[in-house]
């Protein structure tokens, strides 16, 4: 294959002609219980208390955020698998008619996802070859010249100024696979993740690959996030995709930021259709009782733990015992797969089809007193539940997503993989680089 760019001269890079490694959500319900979530809406006697949406309740959503990615093994740099990941992300607004407005733009990330470090001391260390441990430092360096490219901890911190400053649309980042996360002490005092000896361990390369990925695409819808709140203010509701994380704050700046984080995320709420760890841990009759209810019906949790993935909470560093009641989450039935028995509506099913969970933020000054984090949550969760019942009409274009998508959060998601490059154009990366 003949390599056209700036890897031509580079010694050990082979290209590859891969396949696109697409995020595929294949599990709508997991068995995985979280065992300090704990149930707001029950009785005296400890019994579940079913609560029913409103969806005429006055407040509604006014915008909506979906991130998406893909992944592309361009090559092999020295006998270990160079990824490629583009990350984009979207934002649309409602306006007073209901229809749905671009936000527009912010940028686009291209990441080189590689274990340079690692890479580097295995050959200095390990091989005893300087000429191998240059080139993999002259790999980096060719990539910040030709394409201005960032380190993957620069936009960590007050991300959106970060990338406005950039002026092309597409902003390339290295991102370093060999150190945990995106925090610059970690690469500082040389803290390895994977190390020098683990380099040709494939497995992990590419779990640490589609990690980063996520993380840096979750930084990127935080970042739209804020970048609507600057714009329109704190008092309008947001709906982002896919569960919300505390480490978001990591895009704001460092002064204040727990400040800032708690108004940009008070009146944002996460959809989570594919729902990782869910509530009642051996409890079988308040499960059934769960997985039976009727279209609209709900319950309120209170937990520390979201539904990120434990690989993701790792590469964020994120602390999940900031507080007892750090998160607040409603179990909604969002709609009931009537097909069961046509022309009915049926209700007493066990089936988890349509059940939905709704993430949203408990203030810290509330989630310490545990009567006041149960309040705050009851009234919050209650509103939120309303408006994600609104937003069950229209059906979404994609009826395999019938149960447990949004019309909305649909169109968000169609406009920001709009932004993604093809599918040809990440295949050939590796030879016109």
């Amino acid at each position: 294959m003949r390599v056209k760019g700036i890897l031509k001269n580079i010694r050990g890079f082979v290209p590859d002609i891969p396949y696109i490694e697409e995020e595929v959500e294949d599990v709508e319900f997991s068995m995985e219980a979280d065992e300090n979530e704990s149930v707001v809406t029950k009785d005296t006697s400890g019994k579940l208390k079913i609560l029913h949406a409103n969806p005429l309740r006055e407040d509604k959503f006014s915008a909506f955020i979906d991130g998406t990615y893909r992944i592309a093994k361009i090559g092999y740099f020295y006998g270990v698998p160079i990824y490629v990941s583009n990350i984009t992300a979207a934002l649309l607004t409602r306006d007073q008619n209901g229809y749905l407005h671009d936000f527009g733009p912010i940028r686009n990330l291209f990441v080189v996802l590689y274990p340079f470090e690692s890479m580097y001391q295995y050959a200095k260390l390990i091989k005893g070859d300087i000429k191998m441990a240059e080139e993999v430092l002259r790999f980096k360096e060719l990539f910040k010249e030709n394409y201005e490219a960032k380190e993957d901890y620069e936009i960590r911190r007050n991300t959106l100024n970060v990338l406005l400053e950039h002026e092309s649309l597409n902003v390339w980042i290295l991102g370093d696979i060999s150190y945990l996360g995106l925090d610059r002490k970690n690469r500082e005092e040389g803290n390895l993740d994977i190390e020098p000896n683990e380099v040709f361990n494939i497995s992990k390369i590419s779990q640490k690959a589609r990690a980063r990925t996520r993380v840096l695409m979750g930084i990127l819808e935080a970042t739209y996030l804020r970048a609507y709140r600057e714009r329109y203010g704190n008092d309008e509701w947001v709906l982002m995709d896919g569960t919300l994380n505390y480490a978001y704050k990591f895009s704001l700046d460092k002064k204040n930021e727990s400040e800032k984080f708690e108004k940009y995320f008070k009146k944002t709420v996460g959809f989570v259709k594919t729902i990782r760890r869910r509530v009642f841990a051996t409890d079988v009759t308040k499960f059934s009782q769960l997985l039976s209810m009727g279209e609209g019906e709900y319950i309120i949790t209170l937990g520390i733990k979201n539904d990120t993935e434990e690989l993701e909470l790792r590469e964020l560093g994120e602390n999940i015992q900031i507080g007892r009641a750090k998160w607040g989450f409603v179990y909604l039935r969002f709609r009931f797969p009537r097909h069961l028995l046509p022309g009915k509506e049926v209700f007493g099913i066990y089936t988890p089809k349509g059940i939905i969970k709704a993430q949203f933020y408990i203030p810290r000054s509330k989630a310490f007193d545990n009567e006041i984090a149960i309040n705050y949550a009851l009234d919050t969760g209650m509103k939120i539940a309303d408006m994600i019942f609104y937003e069950r009409f229209p059906f979404p274009s994609d009826k395999r997503r019938l149960w447990n998508e949004t019309l909305a959060i649909e169109e968000t998601e169609k406009v920001a993989k709009s932004r993604l490059m093809s599918k040809e154009y990440l295949e050939h990366l590796g030879q016109v680089l």
